[in-house]
């Protein structure tokens, strides 16, 4: 398991990066303390789930 932390906005890398570290088998959590729609679009603008 990794945990990644970051800030808003997204480094330009951080999408790309988890996407290919998912293409390896790696799991993902996301915590935040966002709202949940807000939580939604952060993970979707990081590749971790899909639109």
């Amino acid at each position: 398991i990794v945990f990644v932390f970051f800030w808003m906005p997204l480094y330009e890398s951080v999408p790309g990066t988890i996407d290919l570290l998912g293409k390896a088998g790696i799991n993902f959590w996301m915590l935040t303390g966002d709202e949940q729609n807000a939580a939604i679009q952060i993970a979707v603008s990081c590749n971790l789930i899909s639109p």
